[in-house]
C-alpha cells in the first residue's frame, strides 16, 4: 500500500472493490480491512486511498397518468410492486402521473443520492412527494 499510494499521489476515486482489486487482487480484502486497526483514525481512509463504499441506485418506473407528478417511494420491494401493478389497472386518463421508487429500506437515505450523480435518466422533479 505504501508503494501504491506514493505512486499515485492523486488517484481517481474508485469504488472500493476497485481499489482493493488493484492493490490486492481480491476485491473483498479492504471490506474485510476496514474493522481492522489499519483504519482507526490518524490511520488509512477510505478517502486517502481514494475510494468509497457505493450506494445503491434508486431504482424506479414511471407510471404515465394525468396531472403534475407525484412521487411515490415504497421501502420494501412488495409494497414497490403493488405501487406499480395498481395504478396500471386504472385507465390513462384517470390516474395520477406517477413516478414510483423503491427506496430498499434504510439504504434509501444513501442511494437518493445516486439520482443528482447519475448519468442516467435523472429521478423526477415532482410538485408533491409521498413516502411510504
Amino acid at each position: 500500500m505504501v508503494q501504491w499510494l506514493r505512486n499515485n499521489p492523486e488517484p481517481f476515486p474508485v469504488p472500493i472493490q476497485d481499489r482493493s482489486l488493484e492493490l490486492f487482487d481480491d476485491e473483498k480484502a479492504l471490506d474485510g480491512l476496514l474493522k481492522t486497526r489499519l483504519f482507526t483514525p490518524g490511520a488509512l481512509s477510505l478517502p486517502l486511498l481514494a475510494c468509497f463504499t457505493p450506494a445503491l441506485p434508486v431504482v424506479s418506473r414511471h407510471v404515465p397518468g394525468q396531472g403534475p407528478t407525484r412521487v411515490l417511494i415504497a421501502e420494501n420491494l412488495a409494497t414497490y410492486s403493488s405501487l406499480l401493478t395498481d395504478p396500471q389497472n386504472q385507465p390513462r386518463t384517470k390516474r395520477p402521473d406517477l413516478h414510483i421508487a423503491w427506496g430498499a429500506g434504510n439504504a434509501f437515505a444513501r442511494s437518493v443520492h445516486t439520482c443528482a450523480n447519475s448519468t442516467r435518466p435523472q429521478c423526477p422533479r415532482s410538485t408533491s412527494a409521498t413516502s411510504m
